[in-house]
């Protein structure tokens, strides 16, 4: 007896980039941390050897995971090319306030 999958949730563009925002930080907040515990290894003089990890080499430049973020990063740059072309035209520092206003 399979179990059918619920339909997708049709989501709005604000909701696929914010969505696509968690996603990133959390990838951020995860390697951010391995970073960390292994700054803490080396404090405490613990030996961690990552240099054959295969997971690791996933990530390395030319890595198989690598090349997937670099164009999932590239895709939602062009999602901003797109909204710039339909007349959303912004500074740096326009930018920045709009973020400011946005954390509010």
């Amino acid at each position: 007896m399979s179990q059918e999958m619920p339909p997708k949730k049709e989501m709005l563009p604000m909701e696929v980039l914010e969505y696509m925002a968690k996603i990133g930080a959390d990838l951020s907040r995860i390697a951010t941390d391995n970073q960390a515990m292994l700054e803490e290894a080396k404090a405490r003089g613990i030996p961690v050897d990552l240099s054959g990890s295969e997971r690791v080499k996933k990530f390395a430049p030319m890595g198989e995971y690598e090349s997937l973020l670099v164009k999932i990063k590239n895709e939602l740059s062009w999602i901003g090319t797109e909204i710039s072309q339909q007349g959303v035209l912004m500074t740096a520092d326009d930018l920045a306030a709009r973020l400011e206003k946005m954390k509010n």
